[in-house]
């Protein structure tokens, strides 16, 4: 003779999947974004906020080479069968991409006279600090590329929120 479990009503919890975690996450950095464009335009003006433009249109290029390096290492970390391939293959990436990072900074560094001219910045100094940051910001794209993999995307949303959370504040610390 079988019995029928009866069931208690329980509190419902509001749960979030990592992929809703990681969408908030997107429309959070999103708005956070837009926030950086209002504030540092308004404190900027014009001229000034078209060179801010322009150093964000580089920074976009190269964000199409770190969005390749990270949906490749999101494409071999997922089809890993354990942490340690996954770790090794980190740790290989991150050897690989160095010279390549460095050699695109270097290439920046040397050029930023000529296109700080070519596009009528005031001074090079701005590429020159993008150029420092291109090793570190290629390094961030194999993290995020590994995190992605194991589908860790609550720990991916927080690398996204820190990242804009610091540009804006800086940016607008740096203006101020």
């Amino acid at each position: 003779m079988t019995t029928l479990a009866v069931e208690r009503p329980r509190a419902r919890q509001l749960r979030l999947s990592g992929g809703a975690v990681f969408m908030l996450s997107a429309a959070l950095v999103h708005a956070g974004n837009y926030a950086f464009n209002v504030i540092l335009g308004r404190q900027l003006g014009p001229a000034l906020f078209s060179e801010l433009s322009l150093i964000v249109t580089f920074l976009l290029v190269l964000t199409f080479v770190a969005s390749t390096v990270q949906t490749t290492v999101t494409r071999f970390v997922a089809m890993s069968t354990d942490d340690l391939s996954s770790h090794q293959l980190q740790r290989w990436l991150l050897r690989s991409l160095r010279p390549v990072s460095i050699g695109l900074a270097i290439g920046l560094i040397v050029t930023a006279p000529w296109l700080a001219e070519a596009f009528r910045l005031s001074s090079p100094l701005p590429l020159v600090l993008l150029a420092a940051g291109i090793p570190f910001y290629l390094a961030q794209a194999v993290h995020r590329g590994v995190v992605q993999g194991q589908e860790r995307f609550a720990t991916l949303a927080g690398s996204y929120q820190a990242e804009m959370w610091v540009r804006l504040i800086m940016g607008a610390g740096l203006v101020a």
